[in-house]
């Protein structure tokens, strides 16, 4: 399991993130949905040990991210696939991965077919369009063979069948008994994937449960857009005394 507790950060004196609180389980795929400027990428990156918390924490089965003793065969994520190294190839970054995460080398082969780029595997990664990236970010992500998956906008250039694909993929990682915390604005693909939805706005938490309760009788779009619509606008914080 993935929990958010009582996260809160400033940026300065803006707070972008007010005490937020929610859970991804284990077994299901939870959906993170919000504007641009929600605090939607600043959660997943203090999950992920990028960006520090001014209060509250994300643990997964209990354990920060930075306490894991090896944190790619936990947590297996992907934020963006714009900063893979365009002079290697697929191949050499996955065996990059591989020996600075400590994981088997011998599973490369595996997620390569996995992701289906097993033939594009030798051609250099700024060969690569973006879908591809995408495919070789999540390859990482698999690599390790991890309990979770946090991803930020995944379906990100792939085409309707690579989007087709993905949505198996993170279904029958969930059924697996893995939690998988994934960010989309892509509502009807949500609508599709998701076991369970989270919505923010400005940083705090506006709907969380299971989606047939979430969107409550009518679509996930005209839901979002009610919530997100209706959220009171956050007005500039102080930061607090330390």
């Amino acid at each position: 399991m993935i929990e958010i507790r009582e996260l809160s950060k400033f940026y300065g004196d803006r707070q972008v993130l007010h005490g937020l609180s929610f859970r991804a389980r284990a077994g299901e795929v939870t959906a993170f949905l919000g504007p641009n400027g929600a605090g939607k990428s600043t959660t997943l990156r203090i999950a992920l040990g990028l960006a520090a918390a001014d209060s509250g924490a994300v643990t997964f089965d209990g354990e920060a991210y930075a306490r894991l003793a090896r944190p790619a065969a936990t947590v297996g994520s992907l934020l963006s696939p714009e900063f893979l190294p365009p002079h290697l190839t697929g191949r050499q970054h996955l065996r990059w991965f591989a020996a600075a995460s400590a994981l088997e080398p011998s599973r490369i082969s595996v997620v390569l077919d996995v992701v289906e780029m097993a033939q594009a595997a030798d051609r250099r990664i700024g060969d690569y369009s973006l879908g591809m990236r995408q495919r070789l970010g999540l390859a990482c992500a698999l690599l390790g063979d991890p309990s979770h998956l946090v991803l930020d906008e995944p379906v990100n250039g792939l085409d309707p069948a690579g989007v087709r694909w993905l949505r198996d993929l993170l279904a029958g990682f969930a059924e697996d008994g893995r939690a998988v915390l994934v960010s989309s604005h892509l509502l009807s693909e949500v609508e599709l994937l998701a076991d369970r939805v989270v919505v923010i706005s400005e940083g705090r938490l506006l709907a969380d449960g299971p989606l047939a309760d979430v969107t409550a009788g009518t679509n996930l779009e005209e839901q979002y857009l009610s919530l997100t619509e209706k959220a009171p606008q956050v007005e500039k914080s102080e930061r607090p005394e330390r």
